[in-house]
C-alpha cells in the first residue's frame, strides 16, 4: 500500500477522522471546477461527484468566493453568475469558502445579491468556511488585528479627506495627484464602497466617524461598510453553529460516522489549509530572500 504523503509539522486533523476507518478515495468518480469569468473578481464552484453504496450518484459543492471588482463592467453579471450557481446546485451549496474580505472576492454577498438569493434561501449553504482571522470573539490575534484595521482605515480616510480638500495647483506643486488615487482605490477595495458611497462617506466627516466607530466597537453590527457587512450577515444567513474557522496545518475530512445530514466533505476528498499564518511576524512579511517564497516570483 502506497504510504500517505507526511503534513506539515503541526499539522492536525480538523475534525479527527475515525481512526483512519473511512470510505475509500475510489469512491470520489469525478471532480469538475467553474471559474465564472465575470472580470476582475474571483468565484469558484466546485463539484464532487461520488458514489455511494447502492445510491445513485451524489454531488457536493463548494462555492470559493464570490466578487467583482466593477460590477458595471462584469459580463456576467452577479445575478447571472448566481442564478448559474442555483440551478446547477439545485439551489443547496455545501460548503462556502469566503478567503478574504475585498470586494473583488464577497461584492456577490452585498445587500442586493443577499436579498436576491441568500436572504430567501434561493441558494442555501450547509457551512461557512473562514480563515481564523475573522474569529474575533474566540481569538486574541484576530481581535488584534481587527482594531489595527480599524486604525488603518480611519488614517486612511483622514488621507483622502485631506487631499480632496487640495487644490490641483497643491496636489501638482507636492507631486500627490498619484497618491489621491491610490488611497482612494485603497479604501474601495477595503471597505467594498462603489464610487458614489465613497464620496457620501468622505463628504461627510460625521459618517465617517460613525462608520469607524461600528468598526470598532461590533463586528456584528450591520451598520458597516459594505464588505463587512457582508460577512457579518452571510455568518447569520449561514448559522452561527455552521460557521468553522481554520488554521494553517489543519487538515479537513470526510467522517464516516457523522450523520449524513451534517456531512459535507465528501468521501475522498481532502483540504489543507495552507495560511494565513497564526504568526504576527510573519503576517507582516511583504518580502522575503528565499527563491520562490513568494508566488509572485515563484514561476508558478
Amino acid at each position: 500500500m502506497k504510504p500517505e504523503p507526511a503534513l506539515p509539522n503541526g499539522t492536525e486533523t480538523l475534525p479527527p477522522s475515525s481512526n483512519g476507518v473511512g470510505a475509500s478515495p475510489a469512491a470520489l468518480q469525478k471532480l469538475r471546477i467553474r471559474m465564472y469569468c465575470q472580470g476582475f473578481g474571483d468565484c469558484f464552484l466546485l463539484t464532487f461527484t461520488h458514489k455511494e453504496a447502492n445510491q445513485p450518484d451524489r454531488e457536493t459543492h463548494a462555492l470559493i468566493d464570490f466578487g467583482v471588482w466593477r460590477e458595471e463592467l462584469a459580463c456576467p453579471t452577479r445575478a447571472q453568475v448566481a442564478e448559474d450557481i442555483r440551478i446547477t446546485t439545485k439551489g443547496v451549496v455545501d460548503i462556502l469558502v469566503i478567503t478574504h474580505e475585498h470586494r473583488d472576492h464577497l461584492s456577490g454577498f452585498y445587500k442586493k445579491m443577499r436579498e436576491d438569493f441568500f436572504v430567501n434561501e434561493k441558494i442555501k449553504f450547509k457551512q461557512l468556511w473562514l480563515a481564523w482571522t475573522e474569529d474575533t470573539k474566540n481569538n486574541p490575534l484576530a481581535q488584534k488585528l481587527h482594531e489595527q484595521f480599524s486604525f488603518a482605515i480611519g488614517n486612511l480616510v483622514k488621507t483622502q479627506t485631506k487631499l480632496r480638500g487640495m487644490s490641483d495647483n497643491q496636489l501638482q506643486q507636492l507631486d500627490l495627484h498619484g497618491m489621491k488615487g491610490v488611497s482612494r482605490e485603497l479604501l474601495a477595495l477595503e471597505l467594498g464602497t462603489e464610487e458614489a458611497e465613497l464620496d457620501a462617506l468622505l463628504g461627510d466627516g460625521t459618517k465617517v466617524d460613525e462608520e469607524l466607530r461600528d468598526l470598532r466597537a461590533n463586528e456584528g453590527s450591520f451598520n458597516l461598510s459594505p464588505n463587512k457587512c457582508a460577512l457579518a450577515e452571510m455568518k447569520e444567513i449561514v448559522g452561527q453553529a455552521n460557521v468553522k474557522y481554520f488554521k494553517p496545518g489543519q487538515l479537513i475530512e470526510h467522517q464516516p460516522l457523522l450523520r449524513k445530514e451534517a456531512q459535507v466533505v465528501p468521501p475522498g476528498v481532502r483540504f489543507y489549509v495552507l495560511g494565513p499564518p497564526e504568526d504576527m511576524a510573519k503576517l507582516q512579511r511583504d518580502s522575503s530572500d528565499a527563491p520562490g517564497d513568494l508566488y509572485l516570483d515563484a514561476n508558478l
